[in-house]
C-alpha cells in the first residue's frame, strides 16, 4: 500500500483539471497562479505531508464511504484551490507593513471561486454544509488573529487551551471532511475527522516550529517552540532571545525531547480519531507522518551531537599547550 503512489492517475487528473481553470483567468494572473500551484503540488516528492491530504482525501475515503469517483474529484479539486486560497492568505498577512503584494489580493478571490464552485454542483443553497463552510473559516480567522495579537514581535506563554486555538489555523482542512460526510450520509463520522485535523495540525505546526525556528525568531513570531525556550531559559521576554540561546536550549536542555514526544502524542491521537473507520489509506497516511516524526528526531540528535563536537574542537584548540 503507497498512499500516494496509488492515486498517481486521479492526481494526475486533478493537476490537468487545475490548469485548465487557472488558463481561464485573466491573462495577467494566470502565470502566478501556475507558479503557486507547481510550488504547492507534490505530486513528484514521496515524502508525506500537509499538501497531500488536500488533494488525497477523497481518494482515500472514496471506498469506505461508499462515493462516486465524480464527487471526489470535485471534492479533490476544490481542495488543491483551498490550499492556495490559505496559503496565499498567509503570505499576505506575512507581509511586511506596506510591500508591494502585487496581484496576490485578486489572485485569492479567483483562487477563492475555484473553492466553492465545486460545492454549488454538490450542495443546494439551504443545505447544512454551508453552515459548516462558515464555522470553520471563521474558526481560521479567529486562529490566525489570535495568534498574530498574541505571538507577533511580543511574547505571552501558551496555555493548554491555546493548542486549541493554534490547531485551527487549519480549520478549513475540515470543509472537505464534512462534506465526503455528508455526502456519504456519514454525520456521525464528521466529529472524528475534526478532531484529527486539529491533532494532525499541531504536529504540522511543531514540526514546522522546530525546521523554521531561524526565520521565525528573525521575523518575530514568537512561536510555540520559541516560547517555550524562554520559559526553560528563564529569560524575561523584555530581553532579545538570540541564536545561540535557542541553539542552547534545543541540543544542551530537554526541549527537543519535550517536542519531539509532543509531536508524537499528537499523530497517535489523531490515528485514535479514525480507528473507528474502515479507512486503511487515512491511517496509513498519518502513520508515515509519525515515522516522519522519528526521523526528525534522528536528523536534530545527529546535529544535536554535531554541535556537541563542535563546542568540544573549539575549547580543544582554545586550551593552552601543557608542554609550555
Amino acid at each position: 500500500m503507497d498512499v500516494i503512489r496509488d492515486f498517481d492517475a486521479e492526481c494526475e487528473w486533478l493537476l490537468d483539471a487545475c490548469m485548465k481553470r487557472i488558463s481561464a483567468y485573466p491573462p495577467a494572473l494566470r502565470q502566478s497562479a501556475q507558479a503557486r500551484l507547481e510550488d504547492h503540488w507534490s505530486l513528484k516528492h514521496k515524502r508525506p505531508h500537509a499538501f497531500h491530504i488536500a488533494y488525497l482525501l477523497p481518494c482515500w475515503l472514496k471506498e469506505p464511504f461508499s462515493l462516486d469517483r465524480d464527487v471526489c474529484r470535485l471534492v479533490g479539486l476544490s481542495n488543491i484551490f483551498l490550499v492556495l486560497y490559505f496559503m496565499l492568505q498567509d503570505a499576505l498577512m506575512d507581509a511586511d507593513p506596506g510591500e508591494c503584494q502585487g496581484d496576490l489580493q485578486p489572485l485569492g478571490t479567483f483562487f477563492f471561486l475555484d473553492v466553492i464552485a465545486p460545492y454549488r454542483r454538490l450542495f443546494g443553497s439551504d443545505s447544512p454544509f454551508w453552515g459548516r463552510f462558515e464555522e470553520y473559516v471563521a474558526q481560521w480567522g479567529q486562529s490566525v488573529s489570535w495568534e498574530r495579537q498574541r505571538h507577533w514581535r511580543q511574547v505571552h506563554a501558551f496555555e493548554e487551551a491555546d493548542r486549541v486555538r493554534l490547531a485551527r489555523k487549519a480549520a478549513a482542512g475540515k470543509i472537505p471532511c464534512a462534506a465526503l460526510c455528508m455526502l456519504a450520509g456519514q454525520e456521525e463520522a464528521i466529529g472524528f475527522l475534526e478532531q484529527m485535523v486539529d491533532n494532525l495540525m499541531l504536529t504540522f505546526q511543531l514540526t514546522d516550529d522546530l525546521r523554521d525556528w531561524h526565520e521565525d525568531l528573525a521575523q518575530g513570531h514568537f512561536t510555540y517552540f520559541l516560547t517555550r525556550v524562554l520559559a526553560e531559559r528563564g529569560l524575561d521576554p523584555s530581553i532579545s532571545l538570540t541564536e545561540m540561546d535557542v541553539e542552547k536550549a534545543l541540543f544542551a536542555g530537554a526541549i527537543l525531547d519535550e517536542f519531539l514526544e509532543l509531536m508524537a502524542r499528537y499523530d497517535r491521537l489523531a490515528l485514535e480519531c479514525v480507528s473507528t473507520l474502515d479507512a486503511p489509506y487515512l491511517k496509513a497516511y498519518i502513520a508515515l507522518l509519525d515515522q516522519g516524526g522519528r526521523q526528525l528526531r534522528q536528523d536534530l540528535e545527529t546535529r544535536r551531537s554535531e554541535r556537541i563536537r563542535e563546542q568540544f574542537a573549539a575549547l580543544i584548540q582554545k586550551a593552552p599547550d601543557p608542554r609550555g
